[in-house]
């Protein structure tokens, strides 16, 4: 039996029974369309179905990938395992799979999106997006956003940094403004003292800060 055969006797099979059908495999290397979003998916060990040397390993081709969500799309490098289903009984789409060896081990509650070089042929983690339950520290339950990159590009025509709530001894955004009257306010501190010896019978007047006339409106603060 020719593996084309074996895929039309599933068809059939969903089709007059109506129950899904599905298959474990692993994604072709080399097979990804990016532009139709299809991969190709090898189902199991079928190199050994036959004995004929002529026949292929059972694969579908063409096999459009399910995203969790419209917009986000992943390119698979191949070897990832995949779960094949039926679509409306003629169709088929796959899933990406994830097992021991290669989950990222996500914390219950928590989504992350972790980079590996290539795949389960190299498991490094190149980068990731993560969207924790804590904050600032482990166990406060405050959320957080975590990225991680050996670059990190950003492409934008207005870039605005802001913080709510946060305590003004810790790192936040602050209007230009404040930054102004908080960098005039410290010059004063740090001159007086030197005007105020140099001020005596020397008509030397008291220190003015001036604020900047420039630069953007809203200016990140770190020590």
């Amino acid at each position: 039996m020719r593996p084309s055969d074996v895929i039309s006797a599933v068809r059939l099979l969903a089709r007059q029974t109506h129950v899904p059908v599905s298959f474990e495999g692993t994604v072709v290397p080399d097979s990804w369309n990016a532009q139709a979003g299809t991969v190709d998916v090898l189902i199991g060990d079928t190199a050994g179905y036959t004995d004929d040397d002529s026949e292929n390993p059972l694969v579908l081709q063409g096999v459009p990938l399910s995203t969790p969500a419209y917009g986000f799309q992943h390119g698979p490098v191949g070897g990832e395992r995949a779960t094949v289903v039926t679509a409306g009984g003629s169709d088929w789409r796959a899933s990406i799979d994830y097992d021991e060896d290669d989950s990222p081990g996500t914390p219950a509650g928590e989504h992350w999106w972790v980079r590996f070089a290539l795949g389960l042929a190299d498991l490094t983690v190149q980068s990731f997006v993560k969207h924790t339950k804590d904050g600032e520290s482990q166990g406060d339950a405050k959320g957080g956003l975590r990225l991680g990159s050996a670059f990190v590009s950003i492409v934008t025509s207005l870039l605005m940094l802001g913080a709510e709530g946060l305590d003004k001894t810790k790192r936040a955004a602050i209007a230009k403004e404040d930054l102004d009257n908080a960098l005039a306010s410290y010059t004063q501190s740090v001159i007086a003292p030197l005007c105020a010896r140099l001020q005596s019978g020397s008509g030397v007047p008291p220190p003015t800060g001036k604020a900047t006339t420039s630069g953007s409106s809203i200016v990140k603060i770190a020590p």
